[in-house]
């Protein structure tokens, strides 16, 4: 919470007199944070901070030189404290070994691996999105273990901001297992680009090549309709599956699916047990007004 403070004569009433001489804001511009508006959702792993009602850090890092490892927290504008970072992690590089979960549900995502990690730093700079110029982290093969089974629901709606940086597959939410369901996954050029999921049965929304920092959300409604669209641009057509069922709607992984890990770079992930129709616009606002 940041404190302004004012005189008398740059705040006056009707009558002259001061009114106040000073007022408080909360971190982050005034406004109520995502998920305190739109609350309940499953996972939500973000470099900024997400609900107020969230008292921890954003992620654990590990530094290179001597493999120590620190929660790294938040700024007083809610942003990630990049000074903090910095000055734990020095000239070194520095990577992420764990992600908290902002929603709430204590659903971590970690990795004890030290060559299956993001990297957060790199000698001593922070990874920074090229479009955004936000902190990022970079994926080069990596995939993170859930703390806790996630079991899916008919409905959900699904929103991230990645970057594709390579012809390589970049995922989302999915399983470590042979099947591998998952909620998304962009296949690399080996796979003709296509973007598929598999709960249940595999379903793909076209294919693209392209390459950049994009907002994807992707979502399925009570019916079975999916849909995915990359900065508010459907892709593809309208695939239905039905409710998956057994292993095969339960997802352990994020970045990837079977024995394939992501590569690319991730900002923010959030994951509802709903479909979100009627808040889906608003929530990609908000996305899109601080990644910009």
């Amino acid at each position: 919470m940041a404190t302004y403070n004012l005189t008398a004569a740059q705040l006056r009433g009707t009558n002259g007199e001061g009114i106040l001489n000073s007022f408080e804001i909360p971190a982050g511009g005034g406004s109520s944070l995502l998920l305190d508006t739109y609350q309940n959702a499953a996972i939500a792993y973000s470099l900024r901070k997400l609900s107020s009602t969230f008292s921890g850090d954003p992620i654990r890092v590990r530094r290179s030189n001597d493999n120590a490892e620190q929660d790294i927290p938040f700024d007083g504008n809610g942003d990630l404290d990049t000074t903090n970072l910095l000055a734990f992690v020095g000239s070194n590089d520095g990577f992420i070994t764990k992600w908290y979960d902002q929603s709430g549900n204590s659903n971590d995502a970690y990795n004890t691996s030290a060559t299956v990690q993001a990297k957060i730093v790199s000698s001593g700079t922070v990874e920074t999105d090229d479009a955004n110029n936000k902190p990022t982290s970079v994926w080069d093969d990596v995939g993170y273990i859930l703390t806790n089974t996630l079991t899916t629901t008919m409905e959900y709606y699904l929103i991230a901001t990645l970057r594709r940086s390579k012809a390589k597959e970049i995922s989302t939410l999915g399983r470590s297992t042979s099947n591998a369901p998952r909620i998304l996954s962009w296949a690399a050029n080996g796979s003709g680009n296509l973007y598929m999921s598999a709960m249940r049965g595999s379903v793909n929304f076209g294919s693209s090549a392209s390459q950049g920092t994009f907002i994807i959300e992707t979502y399925r409604e009570s019916d079975g309709g999916m849909f995915l669209f990359r900065d508010q641009v459907q892709q593809g057509g309208h695939p239905t599956t039905s409710q998956a069922g057994g292993s095969l709607d339960k997802l352990d992984r994020w970045g990837q699916r079977s024995s394939i890990e992501s590569t690319g770079e991730y900002q923010e992930i959030i994951l509802w047990p709903n479909d979100m129709f009627n808040n889906k616009a608003d929530i990609y606002t908000d996305l899109n007004t601080y990644y910009q």
